[in-house]
């Protein structure tokens, strides 16, 4: 008989001979007591409440499962991919790069500006010189007939040689040629005057650009906040799946089954290159938006 001392609802092994399929059969069974009181016969219950008659000696402790021979490394789990974080640079240093280079340029424009009313004074003494120095080629001109007209009419011109109309005439010239030395040498001032603005509009342009970019990465921050939350979620829905599913034996709608088992969505763009430039161009509108608030002074545009 056995050792073994059983108390009622305790669990038990029991091992008997199936002589319908021929084999030992292995069941957990409930002990319920001794069998009237002959300690050598137990009453056991299985399944829905069935009681049995058994031998003590076929019942035992149930104890742990034998140790395989070999056992299996265990499975390496992948932790799901996430979004690494993403440093967002501080706008405002930016922000004032891009104040001092509008400052700057507000110099630049006004030093083109005067270089402009310059050469526009200049051209204006230039067309004035130019219009005395035609007066008094007419005036040469007529001078030229009148002798002309007293050699042949037999009068002497010996009056006419002494008239001032030469040194004028001499005098404009130079003032003419002089103002346009000046004006070439203030059209040189323009032109390297407006080189030097058009440069520094490239130093705003790219000053400008960075501040974007600081705002760009911001947004991609939240993103990334957004993406390292929808992995955690879906790794947690995921489990609870087999939860659900597994020990509560609930059934997920369809809906949430094929959410969860699909990767996470991504948008596709339509066909055609028509609509994927009108799609892109209508995306990228608020940041051409912004950029051109910046180029234009407004340092503290922000992304509407």
């Amino acid at each position: 008989m056995s050792d073994e001392i059983f108390y009622s609802g305790e669990l038990a092994t029991w091992k008997a001979w199936d002589d319908a399929r021929k084999e030992w059969s292995t069941r957990l069974v409930t002990f319920e007591d001794y069998a009237d009181g002959d300690p050598s016969t137990a009453i056991v219950t299985w399944g829905a409440g069935q009681e049995f008659r058994v031998h003590v000696d076929e019942l035992s402790k149930p104890g742990p499962p034998p140790r395989p021979a070999w056992i299996p490394p265990p499975v390496q789990i992948t932790a799901p991919e996430v979004p690494t974080g993403i440093t967002v640079p501080d706008v405002e240093p930016l922000r004032e790069d891009l104040r001092n280079a509008h400052a700057s340029r507000k110099r630049l424009a006004d030093a083109v500006d005067a270089a402009e009313a310059l050469v526009a004074k200049a051209q204006e003494e230039r067309d004035q010189a130019h219009k005395v120095l035609a007066d008094l080629n007419i005036r040469q001109s007529t001078r030229v007939h009148e002798l002309e007209d007293r050699l042949r009419n037999g009068t002497s011109a010996n009056g006419a040689l002494h008239d001032d109309i030469e040194l004028p005439r001499s005098r404009a010239i130079e003032q003419a040629e002089a103002l346009e030395q000046v004006l070439s040498r203030f059209q040189t001032e323009l032109r390297e005057a407006r080189s030097r603005l058009g440069e520094h509009d490239g130093i705003i342009r790219a000053a400008a650009g960075k501040v974007a970019l600081a705002l760009f990465t911001a947004r991609a921050a939240e993103l990334c906040s957004i993406e390292q939350k929808a992995a955690r979620l879906r790794a947690e829905l995921k489990s609870a799946d087999a939860y659900f599913t597994s020990d509560l034996r609930q059934q997920l709608s369809t809906s949430v089954a094929t959410l969860l088992s699909m990767p996470p969505y991504s948008i596709e763009d339509p066909a055609g290159w028509t609509a994927r430039q009108s799609l892109a161009e209508g995306r990228t509108k608020r940041w051409k938006e912004l950029m051109t608030h910046l180029c234009e002074g407004d340092v503290e545009a922000e992304l509407e």
